[in-house]
């Protein structure tokens, strides 16, 4: 059985990327909400954007009024969550700690407005489930769409790493 001491040398380049990932998911974190404090602006353009989407079904009649999306009987508040911050701080954390080239980086940085596009998709879906099945509404909000944003950030950084950096 290989000691410990024996198998950290081993492990060296890869212990490095998970620490600098976990500081990055920190530093990004901390320095996120340092600077958007109530978050605001990003939630009331996301708030915007929903409403802006959900007005193309007939007769949804969305409004927003600050953070709130109002939709006929039901209403959908954008938190700072809703936003997709934690799942581009996730991705981008990934990308800056894994070992390639900067410009290698700065493609995989592509993968920001693809999230916050998926992120978009999942508050209109759970929007729409909320106003035509609203008994479903926490199965989606909750679990459907947490794992499967969790999985497709998985999915995006593999893409890239396969891509992109393997390429090489």
């Amino acid at each position: 059985m290989k000691r410990i001491s024996n198998i950290l040398p081993e492990r060296k380049e890869a212990l490095k990327a998970v620490s600098l990932f976990l500081i990055l998911c920190f530093a990004l974190n901390f320095a996120y909400f340092k600077l958007a404090g109530e978050q605001i602006i990003p939630r009331s353009f996301t708030a915007s954007l929903i409403a802006l989407f959900l007005n193309l079904f007939p007769g949804l009649n969305a409004e927003v009024n600050g953070t709130v999306v109002l939709m006929n009987s039901s209403s959908l508040d954008v938190i700072g969550e809703c936003t997709g911050i934690f799942s581009i701080i996730v991705y981008c954390s990934v990308i800056f700690a894994y070992p390639t080239s900067l410009r290698n980086k700065s493609v995989g940085l592509i993968g920001i407005p693809i999230l916050y596009a998926l992120t978009l998709v999942r508050l209109i879906s759970t929007a729409l489930v909320g106003v035509f099945i609203p008994s479903m509404l926490d199965f989606f909000h909750t679990y459907l769409w947490q794992v499967f944003l969790i999985v497709f950030v998985v999915l995006l950084f593999l893409i890239w790493r396969d891509k992109v950096v393997e390429v090489e």
